[in-house]
Parts: structure tokens; sequence; C-alpha cells
């Protein structure tokens, strides 16, 4: 089996870079003149201010997409590297380095799975005329587990690669013939990355353009229909048919500007948009992590997670021990909430495929998970609540002005319903009505619709149930007119002097009467 690692970097243009030429190694002498800034510097970015010129600025982020060569018998079944700057360098040692992609923190990429790193951006005029080398600044080291393995190993990258003034790893790929924009894809041979002493290189080549779009899950915040993500980049929405929901488990998710967000979907090739499947409001948990479950213990709230997908952390084992936290958050595929009992049931199928956030303990391989989502294929499920309203000719049923809803976010139209014979029709206490006697009850309480949306906004209904209506508030006693002290007596009018109010303190008597 032949796998190829593919590093994808779309920057502005979409001129292919096949047949560019090239070749070099990540052990390219050349240290790279500049330093990285440490975390903490990195930290104290403000990653919600929108760039300058942020929407009319020709930016585009930068992708890293990775799939790799191997050899026919494949080695490696993971190798997690944390990348934390792309930059493009020119012919001489004094060009400034474009930034083609910047994190702080670092992303964790799985070199042996389709990946991809968005970047912070950069514009067309400001890349450097005849760039000839690409640079990678990565952890000092990866973690990596073989073929049918589960242990995981660290493997140092310093001093088979060049490290920076952070002691970080360097990887320089020198092309034979200048890039000046346009797709750049590079190849990393793990047939060639071969540890002595638990240490190794990593080898970088030109390779092929993508060919369809990849996945990708990324942080950032939401700005006039973009996701401005830390570091200056961003990256347009298209958000029709995503599943919405508040990262803290509340209802009534709705996408505004200056709400952080996670999203979740696929990256055009451009590198320039992301078709959303969901959107997650609220800052994500420090690490999340995916795979298959198994040892399930109810009681405990514990059960194993086998490792296929890891974000924020660097693996120290393949099985995490994951424990639910108190109050964690629990959703279905479709985005609904789940209870913990309803999360672990689900979770007796071993086959089960999950996304758990919350904090990784690296010396024990232990998750406290704060947040848990079930994976896999899904209908777009939707609940809203408001009042349920029927069209009197064709008696089509309708929500209007919602007051709660859940995985999406209603416009200002009603949400229009559809029901068949398998609809269930609730009162308040979960008991069975028909649909005349529900209908019936309509016109003193709310009704909670709960199905699947389509991609016209139609929810199919499978559960319809009564909802008494929120109490009217108490209207607030009208306020008494203030008396004009400068108002001129009418002709002929009695003048009165004010009565004192003898509940009041001297004092303040004194001060009315004057």
């Amino acid at each position: 089996m032949k796998r190829t690692l593919v590093a994808f970097l779309p920057i502005s243009l979409l001129f292919a870079l096949t047949g560019c030429g090239g070749s070099g190694t990540a052990t390219d002498s050349a240290i790279p003149s500049g330093g990285l800034a440490t975390r903490g510097t990195a930290a104290s970015v403000d990653s919600t201010a929108e760039p300058t010129g942020a929407i009319a600025a020709p930016f585009t982020p930068i992708g890293l997409f990775i799939t790799g060569t191997d050899a026919a018998t494949p080695t490696w079944g993971h190798v997690w590297a944390t990348v934390y700057k792309v930059e493009g360098v020119g012919v001489g040692e004094k060009d400034k380095p474009v930034t083609l992609f910047s994190s702080g923190e670092g992303q964790v990429l799985d070199l042996t799975q389709p990946g991809v790193l968005p970047g912070a951006g950069v514009a067309a005029a400001s890349l450097v005329a005849g760039m000839t080398r690409i640079r990678i600044t990565l952890a000092p080291s990866v973690q990596a587990s073989k073929f049918e393995q589960n242990d995981v190993e660290t493997i140092s990258l310093v001093p088979a690669l060049p490290k920076d003034s952070e002691g970080r790893a360097v990887a320089t790929l020198t092309l034979s013939k200048p890039f000046e924009g346009g797709t750049l894809p590079l190849v990393v041979d793990l047939a060639k990355f071969v540890p002595r002493e638990n240490k190794a290189g990593l080898e970088l080549a030109p390779g092929d353009a993508p060919k369809k779009s990849p996945s990708l899950s990324v942080a950032g915040t939401l700005r006039a229909g973009l996701l401005v993500l830390p570091g200056g980049g961003r990256l347009a929405l298209q958000l029709a048919g995503a599943q919405l929901a508040n990262a803290d488990g509340t209802s009534k998710p709705k996408p505004t500007d200056g709400s952080a967000a996670l999203a979740e979907g696929t990256l055009s090739v451009d590198g320039k948009t992301l078709t959303v499947s969901r959107l997650t409001l609220g800052r994500p948990e420090a690490a999340a992590l995916e795979g298959t479950t198994a040892d399930l213990d109810p009681k405990l709230g514990t059960f194993t997670l086998t490792l296929s997908h890891a974000t924020g952390i660097l693996p120290t084992r393949l099985a995490v021990t994951a424990t639910l936290a108190e109050k964690a958050i629990f959703r279905s595929r479709g985005g609904l909430l789940l209870t913990s009992d309803e999360f672990l049931t689900a979770l007796k199928d071993k086959s089960t495929l999950v996304r758990v956030e919350g904090t990784y303990e690296p010396a024990t391989g232990a998750l406290s998970v704060r947040r848990g989502w079930l994976l896999g294929k899904s209908a777009r499920e939707a609940m809203v609540t408001g009042t349920l309203v029927a069209e009197e000719k064709s008696g089509a049923l309708s929500v209007t002005a919602p007051t709660d809803w859940d995985g999406f976010a209603p416009t200002e139209k009603p949400v229009a319903l559809t029901t068949t014979t398998a609809t269930a029709y609730l009162d308040e206490k979960g008991a069975t009505l028909t649909p005349e006697a529900f209908k019936a009850a309509l016109k003193e309480k709310s009704a909670r619709a709960l199905g699947l949306l389509d991609g016209d906004g139609r929810l199919a209904v499978t559960k319809l149930t009564l909802v008494a209506p929120l109490p009217k508030p108490t209207p607030e006693p009208a306020k008494k007119p203030v008396e004009d002290a400068e108002k001129k007596p009418v002709e002929g009018e009695k003048k009165t002097e004010p009565t004192p109010d003898k509940k009041l303190p001297p004092a303040i008597l004194d001060k009315k009467a004057s």
C-alpha cells in the first residue's frame, strides 16, 4: 500500500507547481536568522482583532495537506508533528521571509493522514519575488507509532534538522525554479523517516496539488461572514445546511459578529472558503481527540478511546483513558443535546466514533471530558419552540416568533413544519394526544417541534410537544407626571401651596417646602 504525504499551500493565484522542478531535504543547512515567538508572546496577541483592511485586502489563507509516500508495506501508523510556522524565503539571505502560516500554540498534524493547516494569510503584493525556499518550523520532536502497534515513541528532529533560536526544528526545501504564487504542494517521504537512537530528519520535495476538498476544524472569531483566525488570516464561511450549537450547552445558537467559534467542514482547494458542516459557538477546549471507544463503565463514567485524530496535543499513547467531568456537555450526531446516560448508552456499540474535548494529562494519557459529540453519518436535527399556527386553507403548520431553538439559527420567516403519520403529538407531561386534540390545545399554549431540517429550512417533525406559555410580564405602574416648577399660574386660578409629606424626615420636608 502506497501513501503520499502532500503539503498544499494555496497562496493567491492558482498556478500549478507541478513541473516546477526542484528538490531538497529538510536537512538543508540554512539556519533561519529570525526567531519564533514563544508561547507566552503568542498568548498576548489579540486573536479577535480584525486586521486592517481585512475585507478588501487580497489575503488568502494557507493550507498544509498531508498524505505522503511510504513503502509498499507501511512502517508508520501515526506521525504527529506540531507546526508553528511556514515561511517563503527569497534568493538572498537578507530577503525578509513572508509568513504563509503562523501559530503561537502550534497545530498538530498527523503526517500519515490527509490534513490541512489554515494559515495567517498573505497578500499577493507581499510575496517575495522569486521565492526559492520554503521553511517550516516544527516542534523539536514528533510522536510516532508503527503500523498496527499501540506504543507511541518520541523521536527528536534535532540535531538531524537545524533549530531556531527557540530550539524548534526547521525543515527547508530549496526549489530549483523560483516560486511566484499559486498552489505549492510538498511531499514528505515517510519511507525515509528512519529513527536512529530516537532521532530522525524529514525529507521534503515538490508534490501534486490535491484534487478534492479536505476536511478542516479551525477556531477563530466571526466577522461579517468570515472566520478571522489568530494571527490575522480569515476564511469565508458557507453556513447553509450547517449544524449550529452553543459550546456551553445552552439553546438559541446564533452567529454574531465577535463570537468565538469552532468551524468544521471542507476547505476549498484554493484555501479561501470553508463549507461548514458544524459550527460551535464558543471557545473549544484545549485538547480534542477523535476515535472509537471500548471498556465502557457507565457507573464510573469512564471508557477507553482508541485514538485516530488529535488536535491541540501531542499524544503519548494511542489508548486514552477518558473520564466524564461534572456538568460535561454531550450532543448527538445531529447536534442536539444528550444526557450523560444517553451518551454512554450510545458508546455501548464499540464501533461508535466520538469526538471528546477536555484536559489531557500527557504523563498518564488520561482525558477529563468536558464536551462529547457522537460522530458519523447524521441527519441535521433541529428543535424550535414558539407559537404554532396552521394555515386556514391547507392546514400547513409553522412556528412563528421562536422563543427557543437548537441545531440551527432561525431567520425572520416562520419555520415551516412537515408532519407525517409517524409524527408524535404529546402534551406537557408526555402523554400522547390525537392531532385534533393537540391542535385544539394550541389556542392557549406554545409548542416545541423536534425533527430533521432540510436545506430549504423546512422541519420534518418527528415529535410535537405542548409547552405552557411563558408568564406575561407584570406591567410597571404608570409614573405620575412631574409638575413643572416654572409653570405660570393661569389667570383667575387660585394658587395652592404643596402639602408637606409628614412621613418624610424634616430635612427633606424643609427642602421640598423651599
